[in-house]
């Protein structure tokens, strides 16, 4: 998570619930190209040189999802409904009601359309996509190096693609 994302989450109030819980936070980034990640192409990223505590925080997408679905839960004119199916939508000039599948519905003057790539509620309410497939994919795993991380984000790009270590 960049600074700004941590700034919108300290602002609504959950940052201190996704720091003591897991957050990882990263001062540097080294950015290179080749087999020598301090030769004279590389690039160092320092967060001292913007006078700021972190460039970012790395945190795990779970953990995140369950602070702000606790935070949602908890807020007084909010109302959490996981895992109910849209059925159909219907937006007025200030208000939008969703049907749920399971018979009851939902209205609210805002409908946000943040429900995945294959969104319901961008189909249903007919929302135009452009996209483009960039035939790559990504390996995501939990390593353990042999020294420390030195709070440094690592990217080298190779022929084949980025090796990032987070």
């Amino acid at each position: 998570l960049s600074r700004a994302s941590q700034e919108l989450l300290e602002h609504i109030g959950v940052w201190r619930n996704v720091t003591a819980a897991r957050a990882a936070p990263y001062r540097r980034m080294r950015v290179w190209e080749g087999s020598d990640a301090f030769g004279p192409s590389a690039l160092d990223f320092d967060s001292a040189e913007i006078g700021e505590p972190d460039l970012g925080s790395i945190v795990e997408d779970a953990l995140l999802r369950s602070v702000l679905g606790a935070a949602l839960a908890a807020a007084p004119q909010a109302e959490l409904q996981v895992g109910a199916e849209i059925a159909s939508l219907a937006a007025q000039e200030r208000e939008v009601v969703v049907e749920l599948a399971n018979g009851g519905s939902v209205g609210g003057t805002v409908l946000l359309a943040a429900d995945g790539s294959d969104s319901a509620v961008r189909r249903l309410a007919q929302l135009p996509v452009t996209g483009h497939r960039y035939e790559q994919m990504a390996i995501v795993a939990h390593v353990t190096s042999s020294g420390s991380h030195q709070d440094t984000a690592w990217q080298r790009f190779l022929s084949g693609g980025p090796l990032a270590l987070l």
